[in-house]
């Protein structure tokens, strides 16, 4: 009966995206197959890796959570919505709950749905997950390739084929459900920049895509929104260039801050009084349970600006560049040193491209994406100094960061018309 239960849902995945590939333009319709089953892989790579490698992880632990609610869900209805709307310490489940921390409350209630309908089955649960980033992604293809029609190589490596970006937002883990978030928002941009009115569904998903990468990946969100909302102002007041590029520049760094600024107070940990305290808190916390030769060192990291500030450029070249290859390690690590190889390639071809009087249109889009990722991978590195939590984390601006690298490189050129 589980095999049974099994095939159908895989069936049911393959449909639903045969119906999606169908009505796809024809000159994209060759990446989405190959994509999509890179994606459901790595979502099952993803689950072996915490199996027999870490021996468990916080995968597991999420799925035998929302095992606990998808049984209330068979035992007591009521109880169970009323758990998913506002459950706490109050209710018999919470003491069987692992996780009770609210970013992994609210994924464990996400996903028990989820499970309700495979029937607690981690890995077609977790295709599924895969399958919604999956489309997701997809999304955010499309809409880059609407926008760039040259662009299709570019958006398909960092979007849809970049290892350590479709690794982690695979399978049963937060940054699944974030990243969908986080890219159909990104999707919705383009769609407003590009001066096209969003479908009824966009409107209707947008509140919700903001609302779980709040829940799941607040940190994201509070500099990925303001970056957003920031350039599309710009770009409608000051269309072309119809202004100076540096007063373009000094207009939008004044909008990201004051909209930074506001953003921030939503969340405590943002709070004036605790935001630097909270990086050298985590950064300390990571150092005790890390291993010495997996970690990003400073030069005594204290909850001041003057010494963030003197670190900074050391997080930003380690958040994007580290660890090495020459650093060794084991084999997860080395991979991350290719990887970080090819990005830092990439940064060395493109650098004197955006010089070029052809790509002056995108220079406020490409200012945006460096800001964006240069910020989000500063405070993330200083924050979270282990390399292979940092390789997840990152993901929320590595993905941007190596389109605007690779698109309308002389190496990447080079691909497209060889």
């Amino acid at each position: 009966m589980i095999i049974v239960l099994a095939g159908l849902h895989v069936v049911i995945l393959f449909l639903t995206a045969y119906f999606v590939w169908r009505v796809q333009d024809v000159s994209i319709r060759t990446f989405f197959w190959p994509a999509m089953l890179v994606k459901l892989t790595a979502g099952i790579l993803l689950g072996l890796m915490y199996q027999h490698y870490y021996s468990g992880g916080d995968t597991f632990i999420f799925f035998q959570d929302s095992k606990q609610l998808s049984n209330l869900f068979r035992t007591d209805l009521s109880a169970y919505f009323q758990f998913l709307w506002d459950g706490d310490d109050s209710m018999a489940i919470w003491t069987s709950l692992s996780e009770i921390q609210p970013r992994s409350l609210f994924f464990t209630k996400m996903i028990s749905v989820i499970n309700v309908l495979t029937f607690d089955n981690y890995w077609i649960s977790g295709l599924y997950l895969s399958l919604i980033s999956f489309f997701s992604s997809w999304y955010l293809f499309r809409k880059i390739t609407e926008l760039f029609p040259d662009a299709k190589l570019s958006a398909a490596l960092s979007i849809l084929f970049f290892p350590t970006v479709v690794f982690w937002s695979s399978g049963m883990i937060k940054e699944s459900l974030a990243v969908a978030s986080l890219f159909f928002l990104a999707g919705l941009f383009l769609t407003m920049i590009s001066k096209t009115k969003p479908s009824p569904m966009e409107w209707i998903l947008f509140p919700v895509c903001v609302w779980v990468l709040w829940m799941l990946k607040y940190y994201w969100a509070v500099v990925f929104i303001p970056a957003a909302v920031t350039t599309l102002l710009v770009h409608r007041f000051m269309p072309g260039t119809t202004k100076p590029f540096t007063v373009q520049i000094l207009l939008w760094l004044i909008l990201f801050v004051v909209i930074c600024s506001g953003t921030m107070l939503v969340h405590p940990n943002f709070y004036p009084e605790y935001f630097l305290q909270v990086i050298v808190d985590n950064n300390v916390a990571f150092g005790t349970m890390s291993e010495a030769q997996n970690l990003i060192h400073y030069d005594h990291l204290q909850a001041t600006w003057a010494s963030i500030i003197l670190n900074s450029p050391w997080a930003l070249v380690s958040g994007l560049m580290r660890p090495f290859l020459f650093e060794g390690g084991n084999a997860i690590k080395i991979l991350y040193a290719i990887e970080n190889l090819i990005i830092l390639i990439l940064l060395l071809s493109s650098v004197k491209n955006f010089r070029k009087p052809k790509y002056s249109s995108l220079r406020m889009l490409v200012f945006a994406v460096v800001v964006y990722a240069g910020v989000l991978c500063v405070f993330l590195a200083l924050s979270t100094p282990n390399f292979g939590t940092l390789a997840r984390y990152r993901i929320g601006f590595l993905p941007f960061l190596i389109f605007i690298l690779s698109y309308r490189n002389p190496l990447m050129d080079k691909l497209r018309l060889g």
